[in-house]
């Protein structure tokens, strides 16, 4: 689709050259479940994507011209872009009306941040009125939302406890990026080239532009050229990012119903899957997208999905791919997972939040000591870009402090597992030993009592199992108690994790 530029009173404004319906609008970022595309965007010089976000925290407004609440909170936003821009901050303001209404509003109030316009219903749903705001981590993690002055507290302790390297323009993709210790990628062949290849794709896809197949080859190349016999540093977090760029491009292709561009690319997932990397969460990921990418019934990739299960040895993808051949094939019955009491407690935690008698009165006395963990410990160790050996301390000491069964207590100890799981994962390989050992003997403590009663904390403590934290002697102890644990388990992607964590520290190595 061509654009014009109009330019109102030194306010850059992308408008459509014609009028374009909301429900047509392709979404240009996707930050978790939550997409954000319209019409038209100001003081930015072009749509910002996914890509553009890379490594900034996001701080996202839903607003409306006819809210003197939205309307009274534009000073303080603009504080907030003035204060954070240059620390990587990037506020996005988001409302379903046209331009043509917002534009004026924009000027009289002097809004300083990029603002999206007539973003369709669609990716608006889920938001229960205006002003509402999200609050996301620089890895793209949602750590808060509600009203402003909730989110914009959250906001400040964030941004006060951590700094973010911001290597790129805001409004083009990334052009460098973090590099792993001792990495060799070739030049041109980083993250953040990959990044600039996707963005140029996506555009092209979103404006119609005809794409040849040496340009979707380029992107796919990124993948292909990590898988050497001997595997460098840094080769599984590109293989990473460029299976979610499948993703990524897909998702643009089927908001315009761009055919050739939707069949190379499942064409590029099911050689993905049936060349499999040596990294099993690569494997499990290909099984995963399979569901996304193509329709029921697709006898090319349930034959490919079948041929993998009978060759696949790793129990937690032999499970993805299980439940990947449930969902494409109809004659297959699907077995679901038990109800989630995580997202109903958190749902809980919610309303009690956003209730006006905590913004008068503060939290309820149920829920107030989880509310400060959350914002004085869980958002900043989830941005934190160093491992901090007084966290250990209070974690321990809070999961057996919480031991109890009320909704707050349940989500200390989910919290708290999945912090664990996200430190080990960043940090665990590349601390020394001596910092290491402590980590893997907390998680022995927790392995050697009885397991959760609620199914999802018993999956996250097995994230926290890694080969990396304990020697030989820790590793045996450790199997020994997952095998205990397994011969209760009846929940089957806990069965499969706790099978594919004794794989592991049976047979310890970077394959699986």
């Amino acid at each position: 689709m061509s654009r014009t530029v109009a330019l109102l009173a030194g306010l850059t404004l992308l408008v459509p050259a014609a009028t374009v319906a909301a429900d047509s609008v392709p979404a240009t970022i996707r930050l978790g479940r939550y997409s954000i595309g319209g019409a038209a965007w100001f003081n930015v010089d072009q749509p910002l994507r996914t890509y553009d976000l890379a490594r900034r925290p996001v701080l996202v407004v839903y607003w409306a011209t006819w809210c003197p609440h939205c309307l009274r909170n534009v000073p303080l936003i603009n504080t907030l872009e003035h204060m954070y821009a240059d620390r990587g901050l990037v506020i996005i303001a988001v409302t379903q009306e046209p331009a043509t209404v917002v534009a004026s509003y924009v000027k009289a109030y002097q809004i300083r941040y990029p603002v999206c316009a007539g973003a369709p219903a669609r990716y608006c749903e889920g938001i229960p009125s205006v002003p509402h705001f999200l609050l996301f981590s620089a890895t793209h993690t949602l750590l808060r939302q509600g009203s402003p002055q909730d989110v914009v507290r959250a906001l400040h302790v964030l941004m006060k406890t951590h700094e973010y390297n911001v290597t790129h323009a805001l409004t083009r993709p990334g052009t460098t990026s973090t590099r792993p210790v001792g990495c060799s990628w070739a030049p041109g062949r980083g993250p953040g080239n990959l990044a600039k290849a996707v963005g140029t794709i996506t555009d092209s896809i979103q404006h119609r532009i005809a794409l040849d197949a040496s340009a979707l080859k380029r992107v796919y190349d990124f993948y292909w050229l990590s898988l050497p016999a001997n595997g460098q540093p840094g080769d599984s977090e590109l293989r990473s990012m460029a299976n979610t760029a499948l993703l990524t491009m897909f998702a643009a292709a089927r908001d315009v119903q761009d055919t050739k561009a939707l069949d190379s690319i499942r064409a590029e997932v099911l050689k993905r899957l049936q060349s499999p990397s040596p990294l099993w969460s690569d494997r499990a990921a290909m099984a995963r997208y399979t569901t996304y990418v193509f329709p029921e019934g697709n006898a090319s990739a349930l034959r490919a999905l079948r041929a993998e299960l009978r060759k696949e040895k790793n129990p937690l993808v032999r499970y993805y791919l299980t439940v990947a051949l449930e969902t494409l094939d109809p004659s297959v019955p699907r077995q679901e997972d038990p109800p989630s009491e995580i997202t109903r407690y958190q749902q809980r935690y919610r309303t009690a939040r956003a209730s006006w008698l905590a913004r008068l009165n503060g939290m309820p006395p149920e829920w107030s000591d989880y509310d400060r963990f959350v914002s004085n410990i869980v958002m900043p160790a989830y941005n934190a870009s160093r491992y901090d050996p007084n966290l250990l301390r209070k974690l321990e000491r809070l999961y057996y402090q919480h031991q109890g069964e009320t909704p707050a207590d349940v989500l200390f100890r989910y919290d708290l597992l999945q912090l664990l799981g996200s430190i080990i994962g960043r940090f665990g390989e590349r601390l020394p030993e001596a910092e290491r050992r402590p980590i893997g003997t907390f998680v022995l403590s927790l392995l050697s009592g009885e397991p959760d009663i609620h199914w999802e904390l018993r999956q996250s403590a097995l994230f926290a199992v890694r080969a990396e934290l304990f020697d030989a002697s820790a590793r045996k102890q450790a199997v020994a108690y997952l095998k205990r644990w397994l011969r209760k388990e009846d929940v089957r992607i806990v069965r499969a994790s706790m099978q594919a964590a004794i794989l592991e520290l049976e047979h310890p190595n970077p394959g699986g």
